[in-house]
């Protein structure tokens, strides 16, 4: 047992550390792009998040009486523009899955690496 401690030196052990260690540029190539698609899904997702509640706040006020409760303002065109609003609630909710899908993905990514870098 003493010789196999003998044989362990702090050059020995310093020299199989430096062969694992990572330099920064392997970092962010490895780690850089997985951040990146996460950092963007989360911009999407949140933008898009915003928009789709404007966007239904603005409908629920055009598809109902268009005034403070208790009035007679019963709006004037058929329908009430709430047509329009629907395909953008549907173009926003598609934005929405996109930047979760985004963020997942990379979420995933980045614990495989980490799971990766660990056990290697």
């Amino acid at each position: 047992m003493h010789a196999l401690l003998h044989n362990v030196t702090l050059s020995t052990l310093t020299a199989q550390a430096d062969e694992q260690s990572w330099s920064l540029n392997q970092f962010l190539v490895w780690f850089g792009p997985p951040l990146i698609l996460v950092l963007v899904g989360f911009v999407i997702f949140f933008g898009a998040r915003t928009q789709r509640r404007l966007i239904l706040d603005d409908a629920r006020k055009r598809g109902g009486f268009g005034a403070e409760p208790g009035t007679t303002d019963v709006g004037s065109a058929e329908g009430f523009g709430i047509e329009e609003a629907r395909e953008q609630v549907r173009v926003a909710t598609g934005r929405v899955l996109v930047g979760l899908i985004m963020m997942l993905f990379g979420v995933l990514v980045l614990l495989g690496l980490t799971v990766w870098r660990i056990l290697s």
